[in-house]
């Protein structure tokens, strides 16, 4: 029975310490980070994040909203959301950054593309014009009109209408910039933007008309 009883001590405390020191191995090689969320004001913003220990590899899931460099100081970039990300020795930590604008001057669209007409409705609600492939929300008096043109079923543009005559629509140049990348050359006359670091990168293309017409300025999203 005493030998039972020494062997089975044995087996406990060779337990208790193969658990110490696996517990002391993860505490020294994983790490906390300063913050887990941070909120910046696009093109303005910037802050320091700082790891409980050295040697941390930096990056940016979206460099296009927020950028970090080696040192943990993230700059905000263009509006949106993403993750900054920590890596040392197999460990990962991210910090959740959300980028605000300076400039709200009108909704845009859902720019889900070949998405359905069915799809945009569930959320939206029930558009003010549904028409064959086109959809709308917003009356010719409002500020604002948004039309969805659907090709084969699937979403293809969208176009925003906004009154010529309302002060907001002197902030078009900045809202853009603070979203996007703006194309050095016109397409049909329209000023460009896209929506990547890059051209090559872009996956769609924001057309804005300088020369309102019929009382609006008018704002084309389209795929690349």
């Amino acid at each position: 029975m005493k030998k039972y009883l020494f062997l089975l001590l044995t087996a406990l405390a060779m337990a208790v310490t193969f658990t110490s020191c696996s517990s002391d191995d993860d505490d020294n090689s994983s790490f906390t980070l300063s913050q887990s969320e941070i909120t910046l004001k696009v093109k303005t913003g910037v802050t320091q994040l700082t790891a409980s220990t050295k040697g941390i590899d930096w990056s940016s899931e979206i460099p296009f909203i927020a950028a970090v460099n080696h040192e943990g100081n993230v700059r905000a970039v263009h509006v949106g959301e993403t993750n900054i990300i920590a890596k040392k020795d197999g460990h990962t930590q991210k910090c959740k950054v959300t980028v605000l604008p300076n400039f709200t001057t009108f909704v845009e669209p859902i720019t889900e593309f070949d998405k359905s007409k069915e799809y945009i409705i569930s959320k939206l609600g029930t558009p003010d014009v549904n028409e064959g492939e086109t959809i709308t929300y917003g009356k010719s008096e409002d500020y604002q009109v948004t039309s969805y043109t659907f090709k084969n079923g699937k979403l293809n543009r969208c176009m925003v209408a906004l009154r010529a005559t309302d002060s907001r629509v002197v902030q078009l140049p900045m809202f853009f910039i603070e979203r996007y990348e703006q194309k050095t050359s016109t397409i049909d006359g329209m000023v460009a933007y896209f929506n990547a670091p890059n051209e090559k990168e872009a996956t769609m293309y924001v057309l804005f008309d300088p020369d309102y017409k019929y009382g609006h300025y008018w704002i084309y999203y389209t795929k690349k």
